[in-house]
């Protein structure tokens, strides 16, 4: 039985009619027990102030009358006086000190106990008993003090006075708490009920019946959230009518989207499937370029080395019985077998870049630089050339191909020299940051300058001088197999760079480099594939002889033999 009446007392204490039941009470309480107090106090204090004042004033003015009577020393006087102040003023008794404090008379004092006490008196007080209230004065005669006046009046009204003001602060407090209790009742009907009411239709709302609606109307606030709720119960209502062709609409879209995506799918699957074919052809085509290289090592070179010994051989045993023409076949011969002995090892080269690769290490390229120029020094030499060679960076790459790239384009600008002015290559770098569009900027980069005083020429064959076997010169006037710019871009690429050139015809040439300071070997191995790829369409292409026409020369690509 406890334990149910704790179980409904806690949850009626969860309401919100007893949260203000409470807090009327609580306040009312607290108001009024503040009021019972402190108000009978207060009541008190003015009451005795007041009877402080009226002593005050009684004592002050018999102490004008009886200073006349004092000075003369007629006790008879004093006496008549001192009885006149008693009944006039309904004293309980008077005390006469004269100027040095010695007693003259009294009223109604009959015990010298009593005038000991009263006499000890330095300051208006109720008596020990609270019967009597007893306040001093000097006499006062001509401006002069002549004595002491002590007086004593009943403080019975006073009481009665403060008895009265308690009893009325009771009772007012009682009704205090009676009007709380009211307000907390007319409250709870006016604020509580409406609520509860509120509460029940929403609860309904939450199973599920949105059949119900609040039938709250008043004007208040609890009256606009019932028609609020209302107002939302109805939209509910509506949202999920609409919400039911929605749902159909968005089904039908999920079953496109779906038929969509699973033809992306398969769509990415072919995708991969022709993936893995290019792949495994890549792989093919890579296996054939290296046995190709193989071939070109071995097979190729063996026969055109006897081509050459036999040729060497057949003009120094037989020189003297061969005609002129006969001599002129063989020195073409001997030519011919060069240059496509030459071209094997440019193809080789080539081929080398991908297949044969060095992994990435730092490393100075002032120090490649050197060593490029000592193994060029003889051919800087014959050709009355200079290289000037700027303070250049560390960069992470092959260091074979380095020395390969600088060493080809080094020797370009010492070969395509204009006549009767010595070659001069000016090899300068710096490094720059990538810029990279509405992402700030990217990693360190290496740009690298190889710049000539060379023919240069026209921009328009930009893209096509590092295409394999291109040519912009024929064979009498500068050697040369057309692979050397083909290596350099391919290793360029390699080293996840670019390169391009510059050039104006009769004031030389400029190659820029840009090669990240340090690789990233995935981005590395996807540009070997495609470098791979297009090296795989350039195999293909290679037995199309192609020429370019432009201001009046004829420019041919060499094609190796079939």
């Amino acid at each position: 039985m406890r334990k149910q009446f704790k179980q409904i007392f806690t949850a009626w204490l969860s309401t919100i009619s007893a949260k203000l039941a409470i807090g009327i009470v609580f306040l009312v309480c607290s108001i009024s027990l503040f009021i019972y107090i402190f108000a009978p106090t207060h009541a008190e204090k003015q009451s005795f102030k007041l009877l402080d004042d009226r002593a005050n004033d009684v004592a002050n003015i018999t102490g004008r009358i009886i200073g006349p009577a004092l000075i003369s020393d007629s006790e008879k006087d004093l006496e008549d006086i001192l009885t006149a102040a008693v009944r006039k003023d309904h004293l309980e008794f008077i005390v006469v000190h004269d100027a040095a404090g010695e007693y003259r008379s009294a009223y109604n004092i009959v015990k010298a106990e009593q005038l000991n006490y009263i006499s000890a008196i330095k300051q208006n007080r109720v008596s020990d008993d609270g019967l009597i209230y007893i306040a001093s004065a000097p006499i006062i005669d001509n401006g002069h003090e002549t004595g002491y006046l002590y007086i004593g009046l009943s403080t019975a009204e006073t009481r009665t006075i403060v008895a009265r003001h308690k009893s009325i602060i009771s009772w007012a407090c009682a009704l205090f708490l009676i009007l709380g209790v009211v307000v907390a009742i007319i409250l709870r009907k006016l604020i509580a009920a409406p609520i509860n009411r509120l509460k029940d239709t929403l609860e309904k709302l939450t199973e599920g019946d949105l059949t119900q609606r609040s039938s709250i109307n008043s004007s208040d606030e609890i009256g606009y959230l019932a028609h609020s709720v209302n107002e939302l119960v109805n939209y509910w209502e509506t949202s999920q009518r609409k919400w039911g062709n929605l749902n159909q609409d968005l089904e039908q879209r999920v079953s496109s989207r779906t038929t969509e995506l699973e033809d992306e799918i398969n769509e990415r699957k072919k995708a991969e499937d022709e993936l893995r074919l290019f792949t495994a052809r890549l792989e093919r085509s890579n296996r054939e370029l290296e046995d190709f290289a193989f071939v070109a090592s071995h097979d190729l070179q063996e026969p055109l080395r006897k081509v050459q010994a036999f040729g060497d051989r057949l003009k120094a045993v037989c020189a003297d019985e061969l005609s002129e023409k006969g001599l002129t076949y063989l020195e073409r011969m001997q030519s011919a077998a060069g240059r496509m002995q030459t071209l094997i090892k440019d193809l080789l080269t080539f081929s080398r870049v991908s297949s044969k690769a060095q992994p990435f290490v730092v490393l100075d390229l002032n120090k490649i630089a050197r060593e490029v120029l000592s193994d060029m020094e003889v051919s800087i030499e014959r050709q009355g050339g200079r290289v000037e060679l700027s303070e250049l960076q560390e960069i992470e790459a092959d260091p074979l191909q380095m020395r390969q790239l600088l060493q080809n384009l080094i020797g370009n600008g010492l070969k395509f020299h204009k006549e009767n002015e010595p070659p001069v290559v000016k090899v300068h770098s710096e490094i720059i940051r990538e810029r990279r569009g509405g992402h700030g900027q990217g990693k360190n980069l290496c740009h690298l300058v190889v710049e000539d005083n060379g023919i240069g020429f026209d921009e328009k064959y930009c893209d096509r001088i590092f295409t394999v076997f291109q040519r912009l010169h024929g064979r009498s006037e500068y050697e040369g197999t057309g692979l050397g710019l083909a290596v350099c871009r391919k290793i360029v690429e390699r080293h996840s760079g670019t390169i391009t050139a510059k050039s104006v015809p009769g004031e030389g040439s400029k190659f820029l480099i840009t090669m990240p300071l340090k690789q990233n070997n995935e981005e590395t191995d996807k540009i070997d594939i495609v470098q791979n790829a297009n090296q795989d369409d350039s195999a293909e292409n290679l037995d199309e002889p192609q020429k370019i026409q432009g201001d009046g020369m004829e420019t041919s690509f060499m094609v190796p033999c079939p």
